[in-house]
């Protein structure tokens, strides 16, 4: 029987997340679902091959998981660590790189090393010479970062299932002598692939060896930022990734030479079984690299041995395999797309109704049916997709087939038949205008408009309902022969529509205290997409300005790398009102990424912080993008946001005004979700006597504490007239500043206040659902890192 062994494949998989997800309930779920088509199947092959290749999987994540603990402490002061070559990544002023490194009992581990250039005659010594393999560095580890806002990258997370426990941030290091114990296989493997890249910089330079080491052999370090990130704003930045189309042209590349050579078909496939491992481990083994090359083995050793094994058994043994390699590459996107899609065009391809398909119609049905099968995955680890990636694909994909990989495997063969030859320089000049050309047409469509459709991270019910439509509309496709009843197709593009925006118009409102560090960037998302509403953007305050040697080529930045990730999670497409408190660099400093990033209707503040420079250098993105104005004061008796009443500054106040900034803050009073709700921006002692003294009988259910718990603000008398329930305080992990003050804290306890910290617990969420039926909005409070992590 042909394709039994996808139930096997399956079945383990289901398996394998069910253990790594701590025998979670929707893992549970899918394996007794995928086990009860198995025992339907009535095949005792079937179920038998299941039943074992399961309980191996349930053995192997089970142990796997349990030896997960590092045998290094974070006492060890000296590290002599072999240094895995093709990981260096010198950026800007910082060193990185992946390393391997033992303790006092010669047990190895790998760490993430990182180290800092004092002065650029440093940094230039370590770019020249090449990167010794063994170094001796000096140091102390420390746990790598968890994610503390909702959604949000988890870096803990991603190296743990790496089996990395520590990051290594170095003061001073130095070349050591060579240690074998830590020459592992894969190591010494790395350092013949950095030994090939630096074979082909020394004779291909600029963006012929960059997108060369990137394309045929999955190193992407040298591609620049701004390059990978114009292809992902398109959807398209799969093409600058090995995959199945990547190895496929190769190996009809290989084959038209072999047999041109009057190679025999025989020995051309034994020569392509031969060469294929070896090209898998120049290029890294990879995900996509080891599932389209391990297919292709496999493929090409069944055609040798002539035991003519079903394309989609080929797929299934590969997947077994990787996760025998890896389990806990199951949470990669890549892996998830490539086995995805790749098990889909297979699928396809034994489908009579598709064969039957003119090629042109074809192309465009595969486009779209990859795309729609992709949407799961993508709106859970991006929260956006592109919809214009449908019709590049048509025109980027036979661009890259047929004259960006031809133009770089010629430039590869090139080297070692021109070295010597002025030819080889014009190649490349060739070539390096080429994609030249091809970066500006990519830049040009990035730069015209936004392509992406924001989602935000889908809940589990939205996200039934978008698999149900995707698997509904999936099966109409090949019924359509038989003319499917338009109401099917109608019902299943309507699950996958509202599933996709179940997020962006959940019935469910928020209220978002980001963790930007020291500063303040709070989010009010009303149900139902009512509204979507911004309190300060946070910021970055740069203490020293960093010589241009020093600056990384990709900076970071609290808009770009926190913010509006963490708006787009939540489902938050576009912004009514952009809120800002005061013109303080922790309070506005990201305006103009988010702006630049995130459709915005209207910018709210006092006339003193419009007028402010800060503010004043985003006028002119402000004009082009038609974003409106709105001086406010509490003399207007004005509301902003959700109907939220503007309390303080009483009168207007000019920047020339003796007035601090933060004595200047906006202040607001509302209802959210049944509760009352004070935000307080940065004001100081100062202005809460005149809030108290103004409004007497101020109370609140939920305070936003002022200027992040310093000893300024919150004095007693003003926490006691207020006497939350909940205070909120919005401080940056040990911050220079020492925010929140005890004095602060003690304060707030005094009134049996519920703490909420940033600096603590990360990101906090306030949800509230007001279901039919009942009086008041049900409300609960979550924080991004668990109470057990504190």
């Amino acid at each position: 029987m042909k394709g039994v062994y996808i139930y096997p494949a399956l079945f383990s998989l289901a398996v394998a997340v069910f253990v790594l997800e701590q025998f979670a309930l929707l893992p549970l779920i899918a394996v007794c679902m995928i086990c009860l088509r198995i025992i339907f199947t009535r095949n005792k092959k079937i179920v038998c091959h299941s039943l074992a290749w399961g309980s191996l999987f349930f053995l192997l994540t089970f142990t796997q998981q349990l030896k997960q603990e590092s045998v290094l402490t974070d006492q060890q002061p000296v590290f002599i660590t072999a240094v895995e070559q093709t990981t260096v990544r010198i950026d800007g002023d910082q060193l990185r790189f992946t390393g391997q490194t033992k303790n006092q009992n010669n047990q190895t581990e790998e760490i993430v090393v990182t180290y800092r250039f004092s002065e650029q005659e440093e940094k230039e010594r370590w770019q020249t010479k090449e990167m010794p393999e063994m170094l001796k560095i000096t140091g102390g580890l420390k746990q790598p970062s968890t994610a503390r806002n909702f959604n949000q990258f988890d870096y803990r997370a991603y190296l743990k299932r790496k089996q990395i426990y520590w990051t290594l941030k170095a003061e001073k290091i130095e070349p050591a002598e060579a240690h074998q114990s830590l020459y592992s296989l894969a190591y010494q493997i790395d350092k013949v692939r950095s030994d090939f890249f630096n074979f082909i910089d020394q004779y291909i330079q600029g963006k012929p060896a960059s997108y060369l080491k990137a394309l045929l052999f999955a190193d992407k370090r040298a591609l620049n930022d701004s390059t990978l990130e114009n292809y992902r704003a398109l959807g398209i930045v799969h093409l600058l990734s090995i995959s199945g189309l990547h190895i496929s042209f190769l190996i009809a590349f290989v084959e038209k030479i072999l047999l041109r050579l009057t190679v025999t078909k025989e020995k051309t496939a034994l020569i392509l079984f031969c060469l294929l491992p070896v090209y898998g481990l120049m290029a890294g083994f990879g995900i996509s690299v080891f599932r389209a090359v391990i297919q292709a083995v496999l493929r090409l050793g069944s055609r040798l041995l002539k035991l003519n094994i079903s394309s989609l058994d080929i797929w299934s043994y590969t997947m077994l395999l990787a996760l025998i390699v890896d389990p806990y590459q199951i949470y990669s996107a890549g892996f998830q797309l490539s086995y995805l899609l790749s098990g889909i065009l297979i699928f396809l391809s034994g489908q009579t109704w598709f064969i039957k398909q003119p090629a042109v119609k074809s192309v465009i049905l595969l486009n779209g049916l990859i795309s729609l099968v992709s949407l799961p995955i993508l709106t859970y680890h991006f929260y956006e997709f592109s919809w214009v990636v449908l019709l590049l694909n048509l025109v980027f994909v036979p661009l890259f087939s047929y004259l960006v990989l031809p133009l770089l495997i010629g430039l590869l063969i090139s080297i070692p038949v021109l070295m010597f030859l002025p030819w080889l320089e014009g190649l490349v000049f060739m070539a390096d205008l080429c994609l030249n050309y091809l970066e500006k047409l990519v830049e040009a469509i990035s730069s015209s408009a936004s392509f992406n459709i924001i989602t935000g991270r889908l809940s589990i019910i939205g996200m039934t309902i978008m698999l149900i439509g995707v698997t509904w509309l999936f099966i109409n496709f090949e019924k359509s022969i038989k003319r499917c009843n338009r109401w099917q197709w109608w019902a299943a593009g309507s699950l996958i529509v509202i599933g996709l925006f179940s997020e962006v118009y959940s019935p469910a409102g928020k209220v978002v205290m980001l963790d930007i560090g020291q500063g303040d960037a709070l989010l009010i998302k009303e149900p139902f997409g009512r509204g979507n509403y911004l309190i300060d953007t946070g910021g970055a305050v740069d203490w020293k300005e960093k010589e241009e040697w020093a600056k990384a080529e990709a900076p970071y930045s609290v808009g770009n790398d926190i913010v509006i990730p963490s708006l787009k999670s939540l489902g938050v497409p576009n912004l009514d009102q952009l809120i800002l408190t005061h013109a303080d660099t922790d309070h506005v400093g990201a305006l103009k990424d988010i702006l630049e990033d995130m459709p915005t209707t209207e910018i709210t503040a006092t006339k003193r912080t419009l007028l402010d420079p800060i503010i004043q250098e985003s006028y002119p993105l402000i004009k082009k993008q038609s974003i409106s104005l709105n001086a406010v004061n509490a003399a207007k008796q004005e509301r902003v946001g959700p109907d939220l009443m503007v309390l303080y500054p009483l009168t207007e106040t000019n920047v020339t005004d003796e007035i601090s900034k933060n004595d200047a803050s906006l202040v607001l009073y509302g209802k959210i979700g049944g509760q009352k709700w004070l935000f307080t921006g940065d004001v100081e002692s100062g202005g809460e006597n005149e809030l108290l003294s103004y409004y007497p009988g101020l109370k609140a259910d939920i305070l936003k504490v002022a200027h992040h718990g310093s000893k300024t603000s919150s004095q007693e008398t003003f926490v006691n007239k207020v006497s939350p329930a909940v205070a909120l305080i919005s401080s940056g992990q040990n911050n220079f500043y020492g925010h929140p003050h005890a004095e602060v804290v003690k304060r707030l306890k005094a009134v049996q206040a519920k703490l909420y910290r940033t600096d603590q617990q990360g990101a906090v969420m306030f949800t509230y659902l007001q279901l039919p039926m009942q009086k008041k909005p049900k409300t609960a409070f979550k924080t991004a890192i668990p109470a057990e992590m504190n």
